[in-house]
């Protein structure tokens, strides 16, 4: 009987072990920074190879580009190709797409999505 208990509990130690490191992998998933890219509604250049989109809830989003992107700060628009499964994200093979003042259509890939940090408020801080 004591050798059929010992054997429940490695049992469920095991379970509760393989439980919680799922759960870790969900959280790690959850967190994932994404957006819809038809919900984009401004850009903004930022630094070298580094856009920022504005969804229409307001939702703002660092893009950090891989290799050169000649031109990238007079973009006039902007667009993204390789799309597959809706959402742009950091672990997708998705690429902006901008027309250049100099160079016309080009195209970048996104390496990295990340929330924008909020702006400062604007004006004078309030006084108590």
């Amino acid at each position: 009987m004591r050798a059929l208990s010992q054997t429940c509990l490695a049992v469920i130690a095991l379970l509760t072990a393989n439980c919680s490191t799922s759960g870790a992998d969900q959280s790690a998933s959850s967190q994932r920074v994404c957006f819809d890219p038809d919900h984009v509604r401004n850009f903004q250049y930022q630094a070298r190879n580094t856009m920022m989109v504005e969804t229409f809830k307001r939702e703002k989003f660092l893009l950090t580009l891989s290799g050169v992107c000649p031109d990238l700060e007079s973009a006039n628009g902007i667009g993204f190709t390789d799309i597959y499964a809706g959402d742009v994200c950091s672990n997708t093979r998705a690429s902006l797409v901008y027309n250049g003042m100099s160079f016309g259509r080009q195209s970048c890939r996104i390496a990295n999505v990340e929330r924008a940090p909020e702006s400062p408020p604007a004006g004078p801080s309030p006084r108590e």
